[in-house]
C-alpha cells in the first residue's frame, strides 16, 4: 500500500456513510484550493516583506508547492480513473491570479533594486515569459490534457476488459 493510499485510509476511517465521504472530498477540494491561494499570497507577501535573493528563491518555492501537490494527487488518480478534465477558472480567479503575478514580478523588481533600462528590459522579460507561460498552458489545457484523458480512458477499459 502507497502512502497516498494510506493516507486516503486514514481519512475514510473518520466517516459513516457514503454522504459524509463525498462531503470530505468535497471539503479537501476546497481545502486544496484555499491552501494554494494563500501560498501565492504568502509568495507575494515574502518577496514585499524581505527582498533578497534567498527570499526570491523562498518565494518561488511558494508558488510551485501546490502545483507539486496536484501533480502528486493527478498521478494517484490517474491509477483509478481518466486524468479529469480540465477545472475552468472564474474571471475573480483569473483577475486575482494577473495581481498576484504582477505584484510578484514587482516585487521581485523591488528586490534587486532596479532602475531605468534594467527595469524596463526585466519588466519585458517578465510579460514575455508569463505570456509564453500561458501559451504552453493552453496548450497543454487544450490539445495534451485531452490526449492523456483518452489514452487513460482507453487503458482502464483494456485493464478492465471492456470495449
Amino acid at each position: 500500500m502507497s502512502y497516498a493510499d494510506s493516507v486516503i485510509d486514514r481519512y475514510e476511517a473518520t466517516v459513516d456513510d457514503e454522504y459524509q465521504r463525498m462531503l470530505l472530498h468535497q471539503s479537501s477540494t476546497v481545502a486544496f484550493t484555499a491552501l494554494m491561494w494563500l501560498s501565492y499570497i504568502l509568495a507575494v507577501a515574502l518577496i514585499w516583506a524581505l527582498p533578497g535573493p534567498n527570499m526570491e528563491i523562498a518565494a518561488m518555492v511558494m508558488f510551485v508547492l501546490p502545483l507539486l501537490g496536484l501533480i502528486v494527487g493527478q498521478w494517484w488518480l490517474r491509477r483509478r480513473v481518466p486524468l479529469p478534465r480540465v477545472n475552468k477558472i472564474s474571471i475573480g480567479e483569473i483577475i486575482a491570479l494577473v495581481l498576484i503575478l504582477a505584484l510578484f514580478i514587482g516585487g521581485m523588481a523591488r528586490s534587486r533594486m532596479m532602475v531605468g533600462s534594467e527595469l524596463a528590459g526585466y519588466l519585458t522579460g517578465s510579460v514575455v515569459g508569463v505570456g509564453m507561460g500561458l501559451a504552453l498552458v493552453l496548450v497543454i489545457f487544450k490539445i495534451i490534457y485531452p490526449m492523456i484523458r483518452q489514452r487513460d480512458q482507453r487503458r482502464l477499459d483494456r485493464e478492465l476488459g471492456e470495449d
